[in-house]
Formats: C-alpha cells, sequence, structure tokens
C-alpha cells in the first residue's frame, strides 16, 4: 500500500511538473513572439495585401450569413466564396462581434496572435516527436527567430495563409499518432479519436487556405517513405503501406467532406485561368539564393522574395543534428532528410520546373510554396 501512495504521488508530482512546463513555455513563446512582433498590433498596418483582407472582412461582415456571391469592389468584381478562402475573415468578424474590437483591431490580433500558436505547435510537435519538451521549446523558438517565418504576413500580408499555417503542425501531431496507432495494431479508441483529429485539422486547414492543406499532406506523405526508408529492414513494407494508405485516406475524406466548397473553388479558378496567367514559364520560377536562405550571407533588401532567410544558428544546429541523428535517432533521421527534400526542391527551380511540365494543375498544388511551409 505504502508503495502504490508513493508511486501515486510520484505520478501526481510528475505530471504538475509536466504542465508547469507547458505553462512555462507557453510564456516564452508568447513573450519572444509579442517581442518580434508587437509591431503587428500598432502602428502602420503591415503586409501588401492586408488593406484587401480587412476589406474582405469588412463586406462578410455588413452581410453574413447571407453572403452574396458577387464581390464588385475588386476589378470588375469577383466572387469571394468561389475566388478565395474566407475562414480566416469569418473569424475576424466572429471576433469582431464577441469583443466589441473593431474590424481592423482583431484583424491585427488574429494576425499577431497566428505566430505564437503556430509555434505552440511546434512544441509539442517536438515534445511529442522526440519525449522531449526542451528540444520542442528550442524548435519553437527558432521558428520565431526565423525571418522566413515572418515575411508572409509583415512584408506580402498572406493572412489566410498565415491562420491556416496554424492548423499544419497540428496535423502533423494527429497523423503521427494516428500511424503509430496502427502499426502497432492498436484497437483502441485512441486511434479512432486521432484518426478524426487528423481529418478536422486537415479540413480547417483546407478552408482557411487550401495550399497549406495540401502542404499537411505532401509533410505526411514524404514522413511516411523516408520512415519507411530509415526503419528497421523487416518493418519498412508495413510503414510505407500504412502510412501511405492513412494519408491517402485522410485526404480523401477531407476531399469529400469539402467537395461542396473544393469543387466550386476549382471550376471557378479554371475560369480565372483560363488564359494560363498562374501558369508562369520555367524561367519565372522563383530562384532563392542559397547561401542567403541559409542565413550564410546577409538578406537583400532589393530582392522581391527578401526576408526568405533562416538564421545561420538554425542551419548550424541542423547540421549537427543530421549529423548526430545518423547514429543515436531513426526519427530525427526522418525528419532531417525531410526537411533535405524540401529544401532542394525549393532552391532548384528545375526540379517545380519538372512538375510544371507534367501537369500545371499538380503544379499549383505542388510548387517551392507548398515544400516550403513543411
Amino acid at each position: 500500500m505504502a508503495n502504490q501512495n508513493s508511486s501515486s504521488a510520484w505520478q501526481g508530482m510528475s505530471a504538475l511538473l509536466k504542465l508547469f512546463q507547458v505553462v512555462t513555455a507557453g510564456a516564452v513563446i508568447f513573450g519572444l513572439a509579442y517581442l518580434l512582433g508587437y509591431t503587428t498590433l500598432i502602428g502602420p498596418l503591415k503586409g501588401n495585401d492586408s488593406a484587401l483582407h480587412i476589406a474582405y472582412a469588412t463586406w462578410l461582415d455588413q452581410y453574413f450569413p447571407q453572403i452574396p456571391h458577387w464581390y464588385p469592389l475588386q476589378g470588375g468584381g469577383e466572387s469571394i466564396l468561389h475566388g478565395y478562402p474566407v475562414l480566416a475573415h469569418l473569424l475576424v468578424v466572429a471576433l469582431h462581434r464577441l469583443s466589441g474590437l473593431s474590424i481592423l483591431q482583431a484583424y491585427r490580433l488574429l494576425s499577431f496572435l497566428t505566430f505564437p500558436v503556430t509555434a505552440l505547435g511546434i512544441y509539442f510537435l517536438g515534445w511529442l516527436y522526440f519525449r522531449k519538451q526542451t528540444l520542442g521549446l528550442i524548435a519553437a523558438m527558432f521558428f520565431l527567430l526565423a525571418p522566413i517565418t515572418w515575411t508572409w504576413m509583415y512584408d506580402w500580408g498572406f493572412f489566410a495563409q498565415s491562420v491556416a499555417m496554424v492548423f499544419l503542425p497540428y496535423s502533423l501531431i494527429c497523423f503521427d499518432r494516428y500511424l503509430s496507432q496502427v502499426i502497432e495494431g492498436s484497437k483502441s479508441v485512441w486511434r479512432g479519436f486521432w484518426f478524426l483529429a487528423l481529418v478536422l485539422s486537415l479540413a480547417l486547414a483546407s478552408l482557411t487556405h487550401l495550399i497549406v492543406g495540401i502542404a499537411a499532406v505532401t509533410g505526411m506523405a514524404l514522413f511516411t517513405v523516408i520512415s519507411s526508408l530509415t526503419a528497421e529492414p523487416g518493418s519498412r513494407g508495413r510503414i510505407l503501406i500504412k502510412g501511405l494508405l492513412a494519408s491517402l485516406a485522410s485526404g480523401a475524406l477531407v476531399a469529400l467532406i469539402l467537395a461542396f466548397y473544393l469543387v466550386p473553388f476549382y471550376l471557378y479558378s479554371q475560369v480565372a485561368n483560363r488564359e494560363g496567367l498562374n501558369n508562369p514559364a520555367p524561367h519565372q520560377l522563383p530562384r532563392l539564393p542559397v547561401a542567403e536562405f541559409l542565413g550564410i550571407s546577409p538578406m537583400d533588401p532589393t530582392q522581391i522574395l527578401t526576408r526568405m532567410q533562416f538564421p545561420l544558428v538554425v542551419t548550424i544546429f541542423f547540421v549537427i543534428g543530421l549529423v548526430l541523428a545518423l547514429r543515436s535517432s531513426r526519427k530525427a533521421l526522418t525528419i532531417c532528410l525531410v526537411t533535405i527534400l524540401g529544401m532542394l526542391y525549393v532552391l532548384m527551380p528545375e526540379l517545380p520546373a519538372i512538375v510544371l511540365g507534367i501537369s500545371p494543375t499538380v503544379f499549383m498544388l505542388f510548387n517551392f510554396r507548398t515544400l516550403l511551409m513543411v
């Protein structure tokens, strides 16, 4: 009895310690995000497209729930409902109505919150992958310290993408948990829970910005393929088959659930792209300077894709992690190899050009931006 009480007390203390670490990590993440990004909340509006998104939110607030199909205030008119994902803008409207904040204030607050909440997801991702909360916190901090994290919103105002990115690490967490249950042959309720959570996170990511949902499925597929290569010989085939089936099943189910939205969205995009304006020539594909991307050389402010950079400290730690992973961790090696594949696709436009030559439609989904998110 004494041993049981002692064991229960130790488990309780361990749980409290982990909770304290989570709270502390959250405080560090939100504090660092505020230190680096507080100007999102005050001063001049950041991001080239931000005024457009505020206009969208204002329009939706004016007409919700009876939203007109046609939006006459942009160009010669367009359909917002079928031409651009609006879940992020509806969140602005909801926050505005529930809190009393103006549309502009709600937009600023949500824009800022996307950074620490995404970083928090990376923290949980690192923790669950490696059972080390400190590793997750370092990863989250490195995410916030990278200029490439901020440039999407700060420079370009890609609001919907920034909100959708919140769901990317959580989708990968759900996939990892579900795949582990499948490979172990578990029949517990957790297997169904993680699958439903995966479908929900993919659906929310896709409704917020389709390219992020595709990035999540791409990350799941790459993780599966590389995991099968780095696993012990006897389990490689099982991991590959079950992982790809899980990726296809979750992606297909999300596509079926969201068909009411995705089909009109696709058809409208085909009309909007009837002259091929979204299918660039191979020489027009973006080419990022390798040394600048890896933090080896300073950023060039004259470049259109400026601040597409990771700090040098992240690059150094990545190389160290890759060397150590070769000796000690198959899972870390898998993540390193997935990262390398993503970087090769991003830094070598010849690879996206091959995809573009095969299918412009596939290229619209699997381009340098998709792999950059992964």
